[in-house]
């Protein structure tokens, strides 16, 4: 036996810090570029000519699908150029996913079978018929479409809004205002709606005003703000607000408001102002210049002292991923990723060594409820699908929101008022990065624990995409670590929507931020679908109880005395009743997915489990308002059975549709089906409740911000399957009798290949040379 003293310990860690330190000596030296291509395997970012199974709809399938619908006389259909609210045209379309029992049989086949046909789900406006309905038609097989059938059929008022009814909306509110209020509007705002150079107002949808806020059956109103029209305008509102009535396109003013006072129209509001006693407001048109509060842009104290490049990661031998028509495979890992334009981004057939464990994993829908005294935010209750979450990706900039080195894919839509297929730039990025942390990590100096360091650095995979909602943006990331586990990340960052500061609206809804804002309470809420298969799809949903424990206390000279702690209560849910979540902070647990049928070695039951760390509750009363439209917001966590009639929790008609939704989550889990050894669907919710501060002008900052939650391996594998990583590196010494021997180091990367340079991108050099790779012309 030998025993290694405290002497031989410090020499072990300094021959560790000098063999670090003439690493990262090395690993600075610079010589030629980094590659960039993969050597593992290929990319193609091209459109298919044979699409697989989950990618989006190619260009030419869309080609395809309009020209057949255009060639069908009885749909009366209109170019998008010459279509109103009262004719009948195309609003969008997406790829119509074939059953999941086709898709896995086709899959899982060990001989060839055909690939399911592959079908578009159209969304037409048919303001030509009576009553007036949105027709989703199903059009198939593709690419040569020959066949359609109705989808179903959803009443008028509870349209989304497409670019051609809001530019008419637009016109009959600025036309309105300045019929009425020309004069007014220079008095008070500084500026008009028509004709007003340099100092505009403009009106900005925010409050939908459905049946079951103004309980009048079919209606159809909103709420439109008054802005001056600055860089940012929803940071420079004004106390000026319009109720529209917009019944079948026939639009007509039923309210005005404007200092806590409700007008019944233009007219009666101007006949008042011209009352000396009226409460006049004066808010001087911003100046637009650079250093307006409004404005983003670089001021204050610049830091550092002197312009130094931020640090930059690098790949020193290409890639370690590859993309080939919207598959990934990374490590372990292969995924299929695709785009809706109404919900989102969404991944497919994830694997993990090969294994089913997500048949799907997709956003549904952004939630934001507001709180406030007037009108705007009062009924503020935006479900972003209503919007197109999908449709709403602006691009994202190489260096900001993804590293220069990442792999930018286009993707292309059809929403509103297009006839050609509208092309997303950088619609999606993929990267692998170090996160700076280890994914696992050990020092052991002590000879009764062994003298070594074994560790791997946390290096993951990211598929990210970036939505802007008007104000707020979202960027939604699927990570996949090496350890198997799939995390689900949300982090909101864009601008607040405050309210103008007046007596009525401050302390009690929020803080006033400068002069002329208060920021506004709201919450912030995301569900996404986990369509979940562990070995199978007869799946069990089980929670692991963290229960008191009270024992014998044989320790105790007290023969009476007892001994408290914590132990394990298993419970299965037989039910979709018994699996609606809404967190205890007293009943702590586990939430486990597993099939019964399979066991480990030890007798284990092969589970993922899945964790949520994202979660906000939500206040509001069960069917009250908007809230009935938004129910999966009750829960944290509800497991149902699967069930292609429920494919998503919500639907681009929430906006109106509070009253009878056309998707009613409610629905998904009041028939209390059993659970237990079935096709299992999560629907996982998080949030945040966001009360604006100083800080968020003149944008809302990420950290503190983030949401996740994560599917991660409980008992799946015989043990950490990131073991296996060439990422790791084990530090021992070459003699443990007698560490004057030195070390040896596991580590099977090359450093001599690290002597490269980051690379560098050309992105800025491509916009300034065509500005519209970035910005609508």
């Amino acid at each position: 036996m030998f025993k290694v003293t405290k002497m031989d310990t410090i020499k072990f860690n300094h021959l560790l810090s000098c063999l670090i330190t003439f690493s990262v000596i090395i690993e600075q030296a610079s010589g030629q570029n980094c590659m960039i291509n993969s050597v593992l395997c290929t990319f193609d970012l091209s459109d298919p000519v044979d699409p697989p199974v989950f990618h989006d709809l190619t260009k030419a399938e869309i080609k395809s699908v309009q020209n057949y619908l255009y060639s069908q006389p009885h749909l009366r259909l209109i170019h998008p150029k010459h279509a109103n609210i009262s004719t009948s045209f195309i609003f969008g379309m997406e790829v119509f996913l074939p059953p999941k029992r086709e898709v896995l049989q086709y899959m899982n086949s060990i001989i060839p079978i055909d690939k399911p046909p592959r079908a578009a789900l159209v969304t037409i406006f048919r303001g030509d018929i009576f009553p007036p309905a949105v027709e989703e038609h199903i059009v198939f097989p593709l690419p040569w479409p020959t066949q359609h059938r109705l989808h179903r059929s959803i009443p008028y008022h509870l349209r989304p809004y497409s670019t051609i009814e809001f530019l008419k909306i637009s016109d009959f509110l600025a036309r309105s205002a300045d019929r009425v209020l020309r004069q007014i509007m220079l008095e008070m705002f500084d500026g008009r709606t028509i004709g007003c150079g340099n100092k505009c107002l403009g009106f900005f949808f925010v409050s939908a005003m459905g049946p079951t806020v103004t309980k009048i059956p079919g209606a159809r109103k909103t709420w439109y703000w008054m802005h001056q029209i600055v860089e940012f305008s929803m940071l420079n509102p004004v106390d000026f607000a319009i109720l529209l009535n917009e019944n079948d396109g026939m639009y007509a003013i039923e309210k005005v408001y404007f200092n806590n006072m409700y007008f019944s129209s233009l007219n009666e509001f101007a006949i008042h102002y011209q009352n000396p006693t009226f409460p006049k407001i004066r808010v001087p048109f911003p100046t637009d210049n650079d250093f307006v509060f409004s404005r983003p842009q670089r001021r204050g104290h610049l830091f550092p002292d002197v312009p130094v490049s931020p640090p930059r990661q690098v790949e020193p031998e290409g890639k370690r991923y590859c993309v080939r028509h919207q598959e990934v495979k990374y490590m372990n890992w292969k995924f299929n990723f695709r785009l809706s334009p109404s919900q989102g981004p969404r991944i497919y057939n994830v694997r993990y060594i090969d294994k089913l464990i997500v048949y799907e994993l997709a956003l549904q829908d952004i939630a934001v409820f507001y709180s406030g005294a007037e009108p705007q935010h009062k009924y503020a209750n935006f479900f972003d699908s209503s919007f197109l979450i999908g449709a709403n990706l602006e691009g994202m900039v190489p260096g900001v929101d993804c590293p220069t080195g990442a792999t930018f894919i286009d993707t292309h839509v059809v929403v509103g008022n297009s006839i050609k297929p509208l092309k997303l730039r950088n619609a999606f990025c993929v990267f692998e990065q170090n996160t700076g942390d280890p994914l696992r990590r050990h020092m052991s100096t002590k000879y009764g624990y062994g003298v070594f360091f074994e560790g791997a650095p946390s290096n993951v995979l990211i598929l990210r995409t970036i939505v802007t909602i008007s104000n707020y943006d979202y960027t939604v990331d699927f990570i996949f670590h090496q350890n198997g586990v799939l995390q689900t990340k949300v982090v909101p960052t864009g601008f607040i929507l405050p309210s103008m500061f007046t007596k009525n609206n401050w302390s009690k809804y929020g803080f006033r931020l400068n002069n002329k804002l208060v920021g506004n309470l709201h919450h912030h809420a995301f569900n996404f679908k986990v369509d979940i298969d562990i070995n199978g799809q007869h799946n069990r949903y089980e929670t692991m109880d963290i229960v008191l424990d009270e024992t014998n206390h044989p320790s105790s000279s007290d023969p009476f005395d007892v001994w408290y702690q914590s132990r394990i209560r298993r419970s299965v849910k037989k039910t979709e009743a018994e699996s609606l979540l809404k967190f205890n902070f007293d009943q702590p647990k586990y939430h486990i997915f597993y099939n019964n049928n399979m066991k480990s070695p030890e007798g284990n039951d092969m589970a993922y489990r899945l964790v949520n760390k994202g979660m906000s509750k939500s206040i509001l009363p069960e069917g009250i308002g908007n809230e009935g439209t938004g129910a999966w917001m009750r829960y944290q966590l509800a497991v149902t059975r699967r069930k292609e009639t429920e494919p998503t929790s919500s639907s681009v008609y929430s906006a109106f549709g509070s009253y009878n939704p056309v998707v009613n989550f409610k629905t998904f889990y009041s028939d209390n089906e059993n659970i237990l050894d079935k096709d299992l669907v999560a629907w996982v919710t998080m949030g945040t409740h966001h009360i604006p501060h100083t800080e968020d002008l003149p944008m809302t900052h990420t950290p503190g911000l983030d949401l996740s939650f994560f599917l991660s391996p409980f008992n799946y594998f015989p043990e950490d399957p990131g073991m296996g990583s060439r990422d790791s590196v084990r530090i021992e010494p070459v003699d443990k009798r007698n560490l004057r021997r030195g070390i040896k180091v596991d580590k099977q990367t090359f450093p001599e290949k690290m002597q490269c340079k980051a690379p560098i991108g050309n992105y800025y050099e491509h916009i300034l040379k065509r500005p519209d790779l970035i910005f609508e012309m």
